[in-house]
């Protein structure tokens, strides 16, 4: 191996274990690039479960345009879920984890067996994050879905959105005819 790749391999291995560092570990945490050039000593770790690159993977994945699952049904992400930030952890961890040897492991597999416990304490750790103060995590949660709809330019129009929510009309309609219904049988009045 010549002296270039050693120092970039020995580089990313100095990364990976700097991302890894900590309970929760760095990569959780919302961090600039100059964090890292100074060897992280210039600020203390903030944002916890704000990391950007979870916002741009689930803008590309979800949120592309708006026909995408997080567009259509977008109220059931604002404020982010809590399940949704600690499953982007997870893959986020996958991801660093695929450079533990300072080189990509193309290998390296997603497994619920290998990260089913390590999804398990992100949740853990969002849910406990989630509890320090719920108001404004909530929020913070709510800003984080913005953020996604900016990166990927998208403007709701909830009018034009199918299946999210009910009119006022379409609500009044069926409070009314489920206030004649028992919803005890499969033969009530079929029209």
């Amino acid at each position: 191996m010549d002296a270039s790749k050693k120092s970039t391999k020995d580089t990313n291995i100095k990364l990976y274990n700097y991302l890894r560092e900590g309970k929760p570990m760095r990569f959780c945490y919302k961090y600039s690039r100059k964090n890292w050039d100074d060897g992280g000593s210039a600020a203390l770790p903030t944002g916890l479960n704000e990391p950007a690159i979870i916002f741009r993977g689930l803008q590309a994945e979800l949120f592309k345009n708006h026909a995408d699952i997080g567009i259509e049904f977008h109220a059931e992400f604002n404020p982010l879920p809590l399940p949704t930030i600690a499953l982007m952890l997870t893959i986020l961890e996958y991801g660093i984890e695929s450079w533990r040897d300072g080189v990509y492991n193309a290998d390296h597999a997603f497994t619920e067996k290998l990260y089913h416990s390590r999804y398990t304490e992100h949740l853990k750790q969002v849910n406990e994050w989630a509890a320090l103060n719920e108001e404004v995590c909530i929020k913070i949660r709510s800003s984080m879905f913005k953020r996604i709809l900016r990166l990927g330019n998208i403007q709701l129009n909830t009018g034009n959105i199918v299946g999210v929510a009910l009119s006022n009309e379409a609500r009044d309609r069926a409070r009314a005819e489920m206030a004649t219904r028992t919803g005890e049988t499969d033969s009530e009045n079929e029209g």
